[in-house]
């Protein structure tokens, strides 16, 4: 327990130094603490659960991923310094240096070990990234199209959660019952995002 405990609190300070590397505003890096602690704790419970380094990877940078999105409505700032923070405990840095001390060694079983965990956890921190902003893209392009092709006036508690994952779920429940096109609504929701005016 103290173990996992000491884990938990390392990778929150790592993610709050980085974001002190950064430049991240200081009212932020409580923020960015926070979320290498998620990350690793995803990155944790699915390690112990799944056994699979991919998926473990995959699942914390997902959760990085979703927080800074989250995070990132809530202080209106950009996503990627939270995200680049929450997800630097994820970062194989020691499967990469055993890689290449094996290769140095002249190692090569070793090297090719080493190698393949580190191309597997960064392929999974990039495919749960890649999953989370993907939803959060689509959350926004049905939340803007709801909106402009219902005909009713929007609450104001929805209009000021736009652009988040929960906010777009709730507008979506209360459009469905009152909208005849919320059908082409969420079929247009697959065009390119450079046709589409995003509520904020």
């Amino acid at each position: 327990m103290m173990q996992v405990f000491s884990q938990l609190l390392s990778a929150a300070l790592g993610s709050v130094g980085f974001g002190l590397i950064f430049n991240l505003n200081r009212r932020y890096l409580p923020a960015a603490g926070v979320g290498g602690l998620l990350a690793w704790l995803a990155y944790l419970l699915a390690a112990n659960t799944l056994h699979s380094v991919f998926l473990a990877n995959l699942l914390a940078g997902f959760c990085a991923a979703l927080y800074a999105e989250i995070l990132a409505r809530c202080c209106n700032a950009p996503s990627t310094p939270f995200f680049i923070t929450a997800a630097i405990p994820l970062i194989p840095g020691s499967t990469l240096y055993y890689c290449m001390n094996a290769v140095v060694s002249n190692d090569l079983s070793a090297a090719e070990h080493f190698g393949e965990q580190t191309f597997l956890a960064a392929l999974g921190i990039a495919g749960g990234m890649a999953i989370a902003w993907c939803l959060a893209d689509l959350s926004r392009k049905l939340h803007a199209l709801a909106i402009r092709s219902s005909n009713f006036s929007a609450p104001k508690f929805l209009i000021n959660s736009s652009g988040s994952l929960y906010g777009s779920i709730r507008m979506i429940f209360a459009v469905i019952p009152t909208s005849r096109r919320i059908g082409p609504a969420l079929r247009a929701a697959f065009v390119p995002a450079s046709s589409l005016s995003y509520v904020r």
